[in-house]
């Protein structure tokens, strides 16, 4: 699930204590942003939120 930046006052706290900034995905109980995304997967070519879910989708089914 894909949360746009300050569509969610819940998640936008979340992300503070994080040091998440933007829009962010939610699966299960992970929560990324595309920065955090691309340091979990350095081989990431995700250009946006939703090429990165996806990858890690792939990832998460592979394991």
């Amino acid at each position: 699930m894909i949360i746009r930046d300050e569509s969610n006052l819940e998640i936008e706290k979340v992300k503070q204590k994080l040091g998440l900034v933007g829009d962010v995905y939610i699966i299960d109980n992970i929560i990324e942003s595309l920065a955090s995304h691309k340091k979990i997967v350095p081989n990431s070519s995700a250009k946006t939120i939703e090429q990165a879910e996806e990858e890690r989708r792939i990832i998460l089914k592979s394991k």
